[in-house]
């Protein structure tokens, strides 16, 4: 009875306690999320920038591992010579070597060592970012090397249903196994093709003999291995571009909400047609400055080109007014176009506050305008006489 009530009560707790709900949602796959849209290239640019990428780890690490090796193997007489000349030296100079000198351990450790792993070193970092870019091309993502805490304390369910229960997990099982047997069937066949020659060796040959065979067998062995695991490997780089297209997918809503993300909020979408619609208004009201007869201005801020068609209007009209950069780009084209400019601050201040454009000059300001139009017509009379 004791031990009913005991496994009731801890059934009431993990029904209870969150941290123990096993939800199988975790291990379902895209489509059974819903996520059955292909991603779109913002999602695909944005995975991009963060370092989420379609890469095969396989394939670099057999790569490296044939050319790092093959250097091993072209590099080893080079090798063996710098260590027969170190050994060589120890040995002629054991008696006065100074072990406390520190150019000592430089001259028969360190830089025989720099010689020694400078090629092995160069390739195996070429051929790791050569074996990268073929699959991803260049990309210098900071996020990707950010610290992520997270990651120090794992989510166990995620971990579990990335790494253990998923189509990922079983298909790393599997190729460790196809691993093993490649390397074992690999072994077995190369030795026992020399089987006899092995034998041979080690009962009438020196131990030089026998260690360079042996030595020549390795090598074979690691030659044919490694190139059947790249081979194989092959198969990683598909199946990883798969999966990364499988968790790109996208559900209808996600791109819908996407979509107005990079539209933009209407509101604000209305704000920027409107400051286009006036913008635009702005150039073709500065067309018609050059069609103005005279521009009333305030000298720095303030600037209304008027012009008078006495056939159609009874009094001038406001065509282009402006204040500050406006009213500079007025001036400028009043200038560029010989029209007269007038100077009256009060005048281009009520002007510019109280009259539309395309409206009429009221009757009030009529003084003040017939004194404009008589200085412009003077000034043209002058430009003309002096012509």
């Amino acid at each position: 009875m004791q031990s009913e009530k005991y496994y009731l009560k801890l059934f009431e707790y993990i029904d209870h306690n969150s941290s123990f709900m096993f939800d199988l949602q975790r291990f379902a796959s895209a489509d059974a999320e819903g996520r059955t849209e292909s991603a779109t290239e913002h999602k695909r640019k944005k995975s991009r920038d963060e370092g989420r990428v379609a890469l095969s780890k396989d394939l670099p690490a057999a790569i490296i591992t044939l050319l790092t090796f093959s250097t091993i193997v072209i590099f080893s007489g080079y090798i063996f010579n710098i260590l027969t000349e170190v050994f060589r030296y120890v040995f002629e100079n054991m008696t006065r070597l100074d072990v406390s000198d520190s150019t000592v351990y430089n001259d028969i450790i360190l830089k025989p060592l720099i010689k020694s792993f400078i090629p092995i070193a160069s390739v195996a970092f070429i051929s790791a970012a050569l074996s990268n870019y073929m699959q991803i091309g260049f990309k210098f993502t900071p996020k990707a090397i950010k610290p992520d805490f997270k990651k120090i304390v794992p989510d166990v369910f995620k971990y579990l249903k990335k790494q253990v229960f998923s189509i990922s997990g079983y298909f790393s099982l599997l190729k460790s196994i196809v691993k093993i047997i490649i390397i074992a069937l690999v072994s077995f066949f190369s030795v026992k093709a020399q089987l006899d020659e092995l034998l041979a060796i080690a009962q009438y040959e020196s131990i030089i003999t026998s260690f360079q065979f042996i030595i020549s067998l390795i090598i074979e062995v690691v030659f044919k291995t490694t190139i059947l695991l790249i081979i194989f490997s092959l198969t990683d780089v598909l199946f990883v571009r798969w999966q990364f297209e499988d968790q790109q997918k996208m559900k209808k809503q996600e791109i819908k909400e996407e979509h107005k993300e990079m539209e933009g909020d209407p509101q604000v979408k209305m704000k920027l047609k409107q400051m286009y619609k006036s913008l635009m208004s702005q150039q073709k009201m500065l067309a018609e400055v050059s069609k103005s007869d005279v521009v009333i201005t305030n000298p720095t801020h303030y600037a209304v080109a008027l012009r008078y068609d006495s056939k159609i209007d009874a009094a001038p009209r406001v065509i282009a007014k402006g204040k500050d950069k406006l009213a500079l780009e007025i001036k400028e084209i009043a200038k560029e176009n010989n029209i007269f400019m007038y100077e009256n601050v009060p005048l281009a201040r009520k002007l510019y506050a109280e009259v539309e454009i395309n409206d009429l000059v009221p009757e009030e300001l009529f003084g003040f305008i017939v004194v404009a139009y008589k200085l412009s017509y003077q000034s043209r009379n002058k430009k003309g006489v002096l012509l």
